[in-house]
């Protein structure tokens, strides 16, 4: 009978070691070239359980399973260096080939990337397909990207942004965000500029919050909709945000820019927006967005 306690014993310890194992997080590693711990990122989200981590090498991700990523499991995806200039997914989307970023079926998490590029019906960068299902995204920019609804992202859950850039995206309903059903949003940080079509955010419920925002050069109107009860509150402003040379998708800020931290007239905002000062009161051709992306082409 000892000799079975022991054996019970054992096997208990046996299998607790083997579930701790199994329950912690693990880190994934993807690049752009197909190297790493998987060749794409959808392989990566294939094979992780909920809390694990992806993280994406420096370069441009492009391709079959580096976009269209469907995930369903709650874990992270983030650029290893955490800088969205140097951590690209293009999508490389169109009207005739549509593509986006990412489809979340469950909760998760962006951070430290770009998306470029997509085109799709709902959420040209991402789109959040389940009704309450809460996404968020830290230190991300989303540029050139068209929907019908939703130019970046379409969601039917709260959607956090954090310290993200939104620049030239277009959409008929929302040129940045659509949020629908139990769709609310919270910005903080981010910048919402030159939106295309429609005015930045359509929400068919709210935004509960917003705080050291700058929407600023939208075609459709800045704080309009569900955004006019947040303009000259909070940290929120409209004004240029002096990127370094947005003709060429660089958006680093100017010396000077009011995204900068604690400049004028939000010295109680730290920085607004993904990216930091990159050129000095004017822009610099040698750091321009298009010259970033051709070399990680090379």
């Amino acid at each position: 009978m000892r000799g079975i306690a022991i054996c019970r014993s054992l096997l208990c310890i046996t299998v607790l070691l083997l579930f701790a194992k199994h329950s912690a997080s693990e880190t994934y590693v993807v690049a752009p070239d197909g190297s790493g711990d998987y060749p794409t990122i959808q392989a990566a989200v294939d094979a992780s359980v909920a809390g694990d981590i992806i993280e994406l090498l420096p370069g441009t991700f492009r391709g079959e399973g580096n976009r269209d990523v469907e995930v369903y499991t709650q874990f992270e995806i983030r650029s290893q260096q955490g800088d969205p200039s140097a951590c690209i997914i293009d999508c490389e989307g169109t009207e005739q080939e549509p593509h986006n970023g990412f489809r979340f079926y469950y909760y998760g998490t962006l951070e430290g990337v770009s998306i470029i590029n997509g085109h799709f019906i709902y959420g040209g960068a991402v789109y959040v397909c389940c009704s309450a299902v809460d996404t968020s995204y830290l230190n991300c920019v989303f540029a050139h990207n068209t929907a019908f609804g939703g130019g970046a992202i379409c969601a039917q859950g709260l959607v956090f942004m954090t310290n993200c850039t939104f620049y030239a995206n277009r959409a008929d309903h929302g040129a940045h965000i659509m949020a629908y059903d139990w769709g609310w949003s919270i910005p903080q940080n981010c910048i919402f500029a030159c939106g295309e079509l429609d005015t930045p955010f359509y929400s068919a419920d709210y935004v509960e919050d917003m705080v050291c925002c700058n929407v600023f050069g939208n075609e459709g109107g800045d704080y309009v909709g569900p955004l006019a009860q947040f303009e000259n509150v909070e940290g929120n402003i409209s004004l240029d945000p002096l990127f370094c040379n947005p003709e060429g998708d660089n958006l680093f800020l100017c010396v000077g820019s009011p995204c900068a931290p604690f400049t004028p007239p939000n010295e109680e905002c730290d920085l607004i927006g993904a990216l930091g000062i990159g050129c000095g009161s004017t822009a610099i051709e040698s750091t321009t967005w298009g010259r970033l992306k051709a070399f990680f082409r090379e």
